[in-house]
């Protein structure tokens, strides 16, 4: 093996060592615990779970679960290995859409008479791309959307140049109905698609009402879409919700934000430099994600992709020509010079100095971080044996639901759809101080509340209420009693 197939390798290798390590800290995700809630009662019931079985708001009311096959398997995975087997799907997701990625390029490199594939590119991209999914890398259903959103890609980009042919038609249609039954954001695939269709041929269009029909065209189809429109319509998730936020919102850590924006002027850079070779459905998906995160975080992990694939293109022709320029020397002691940089990378990850850089708090590691949630309250009122509906805040709410139920009923949960917006906002009036809660609990016929530490005002309320008593002080949340309930 010569030096710079040597160089290569390790390349790789460094790329897919920081995609790891980015993916391997603690589960601490909210939805991670109604989701394995939802799996555990379908795996012991054998049924499907479609009404609210959990909470003392909606109990019985119709629930438009959106992710039984996802609920299911985490439940399963955690049932046999518990917290560690999550990371290992996270980091599978993970690395089968970096390798779709990288595939992409590959492909490029083997069609084109100049080779688009360039190692060092390749893995320094790579990198980029984990670290700006890196804050949507939980263990949630939306992994399934970054895999088959980034498959998506790979198959366009194979079919480009091509004859239609009926194999490609088939694994399309096929990823889509896959797609649609794991992930509300499958509807991302008609924007890939329709991108690919402007940039070939408009005569082509006729793929797009067949993948809409096909992915709605099956038991879990309407309900995804149902579940979209529901989000779409619900002001408070896109005025609350930190993930639904804009990039500029003043929560929106700056460092993550100005990366966002560099990535976005490398992308536009390249684009200039490699107007030659401009690919329109590269510029058409560049600037749909980058609005889409511009207005809500959360399509982080899409914007990732999409300026990867654009970006390996067109830096992989830039340094082509570049290259014609440079001694072989300076090529080779450049891939050595990427590949300290990755390494370097890899050494800050562990350690904690990326995230802190980025005022971002993540430990890396494995298990659960258990300061996420009120462990110790719960485990109070699981040892007392305590009933009744609870109020509580809105983070804990599907942790409490795995840890308690159905002894205790929590009053709201992250699952948020299930919930009449109505409601969510007067959940959230109360715990912001604009509301008093004793409407709500006699409404719900509440019986214990467990207040977090940092609502200082119901912390107040509830301490001074007659007729409630503090029989639990955890490090996370303070469990109050009706003095008359046993």
């Amino acid at each position: 093996m010569t030096f710079g197939k040597l160089i290569g390798v390790f390349l790789l290798a460094a790329a897919a060592m920081n995609i790891l390590f980015l993916t391997w800290f603690p589960i601490e995700d909210n939805d991670i615990w109604w989701l394995l809630a939802a799996g555990r009662e379908m795996v012991q019931s054998g049924g499907i779970l479609k009404s609210d079985v959990w909470s003392c708001t909606i109990n019985g009311q119709s629930w438009l679960n959106k992710y039984i096959p996802f609920e299911i398997l985490v439940y399963m995975l955690y049932a046999k290995g518990g917290a560690n087997a999550l990371i290992a799907l996270r980091s599978f997701f993970a690395l089968l859409a970096a390798a779709a990625m990288f595939g992409i390029a590959a492909l490029w490199g083997r069609r084109e008479n100049s080779p688009a594939l360039n190692i060092p590119l390749a893995a320094s991209l790579l990198t980029l791309t984990g670290l700006l999914a890196a804050p949507r890398m939980f263990v949630r259903p939306e992994l399934c959307s970054l895999v088959c959103f980034a498959i998506a890609v790979c198959l366009w980009e194979n079919q480009r140049g091509k004859n239609l042919a009926a194999s490609f038609v088939i694994a399309i249609v096929f990823l889509q109905i896959i797609w649609t039954n794991l992930h509300s954001a499958f509807i991302l695939g008609y924007i890939v698609a329709g991108a690919y269709i402007l940039e070939s041929s408009p005569r082509r269009l006729w793929i797009l009402p067949l993948l809409i029909l096909s992915s709605l065209a099956n038991p879990f189809g309407f309900r995804m879409l149902a579940g979209v429109l529901d989000v779409m319509r619900t002001p408070f998730f896109h005025n609350h919700l930190w993930e639904w936020l804009p990039l500029f919102h003043r929560s929106a850590p700056e460092p993550l934000r100005w990366l966002i924006i560099g990535t976005g002027a490398l992308t536009l850079a390249g684009f200039a430099l490699n107007r030659r070779r401009l690919r329109p459905a590269h510029i058409l998906l560049f600037i749909f994600f980058f609005w889409m995160v511009f207005k809500a975080r959360r399509h982080g992990g899409f914007f990732a992709l999409s300026t990867a694939a654009a970006n390996l293109w067109n830096y992989g022709f830039i340094i082509e020509r570049l290259k014609s320029k440079l001694p072989n020397l300076a090529a080779r002691y450049s891939s050595l010079a990427v590949f300290i940089l990755l390494v370097l990378f890899s050494w800050m990850i562990p350690n904690g100095a990326l995230f802190r850089a980025f005022g971002a708090q993540r430990p890396f590691g494995f298990g659960i971080n258990r300061a996420r949630q009120p462990w110790d309250s719960a485990a109070y009122m699981k040892s007392a044996n305590l009933r009744g509906n609870l109020f509580n805040g809105y983070d804990c709410g599907g942790f409490l639901i795995w840890m308690l139920a159905p002894d205790i009923r929590p009053c709201i949960d992250s699952r948020a759809e299930p919930f009449p917006p109505a409601l969510i906002e007067r959940h959230y009036r109360i715990i912001v101080g604009e509301e008093s809660p004793d409407p709500f609990i006699e409404e719900f016929d509440i019986s214990l509340a467990l207040i977090d530490n940092d609502d200082l005002s119901l912390l107040a309320h509830f301490n001074r209420k007659s007729g409630w008593r503090l029989i639990f002080s955890g490090y996370k949340a303070a469990l109050f009693q009706k003095a008359d309930e046993r």
